[in-house]
Formats: C-alpha cells, structure tokens, sequence
C-alpha cells in the first residue's frame, strides 16, 4: 500500500507521481485538509526572512578572530611548556644524581686530608707530615 501523505506531498513538490495512487490519495479523508496545509507551509517558507541579522555576522567574526588569535599562541604556549618541563627534568636528575653520589660518599665516611696545615704563633704556616696516628 502507497502512503498518501508521501504520494500528495511529492505531487505538492512537482514530482512525478503515479495518477491512480494520486486519485486514491485525494479521495481519502482530510487529503484537501493536507494540501492547504502543505500549501501554507509552502507560502510561509518562502516569504519568511529567517536569515540571521548583520549583529549576528559581526559577533560570529568576532569570536573566530579570537579563536584564530588563540590557536596562533598555542605553539608558543607549547614551547614554553615543554621547556619548563624539560628544565624540572633536568633539576631533578640533577638532585637525584647529586644524592646518589653524596649517599655514596657519606657510607664511606669523611675524605682522609692528604696534608695538614698547622699556624703557628707568627701568623706563619708550616707543614705538617701525616702520621698514622692522627688519621682517623
């Protein structure tokens, strides 16, 4: 069975349509009712001015010049980013080797000195010579 709505809206449309399922259509209750509605909508499209004001346009400019402004920073603002984290990187490597080789060190205990300056009561220095009683 044919759908008379869509055999009477495609004959209000301009398109072909089989004369025996338009006779059918037209017979059936309300089908006149239809085509005045089909017709009124027709009518009120065409003369509706539904087109967005001159504001509209203007705004809509508006934003899509900030949104271009924005995207043209966004590398710089990646940029900055990526350095910012690759300096905390390197800090943090730079800590985390420091403690590694202060941890080391400490475990081993103070450096033994190698040569010991004595002052004497001039104001004067002389050297004193290791012996194994003062290392520790």
């Amino acid at each position: 069975m044919i759908d008379s709505d869509f055999v009477l809206s495609s004959f209000a449309d301009g398109e072909p349509v089989d004369p025996a399922a338009l006779e059918d259509a037209l017979r059936r209750r309300g089908a006149v009712e239809f085509l005045v509605d089909l017709a009124r909508l027709r009518q009120r499209l065409r003369t509706s001015s539904d087109l967005p004001s001159q504001r509209f346009y203007t705004d809509w400019q508006r934003r899509q010049d900030a949104y271009a402004l924005a995207r043209q920073h966004w590398p710089l603002v990646a940029r900055a980013g990526l350095l910012a984290a690759s300096l905390v990187a390197a800090m943090m490597g730079g800590v985390w080797i420091g403690g590694a080789s202060r941890a080391d060190s400490v475990a081993d205990g103070p450096p033994v000195p190698s040569r010991v300056i004595q002052l004497t009561a001039d104001h004067g220095w002389q050297p004193v010579e290791m012996s194994e009683s003062r290392q520790p």
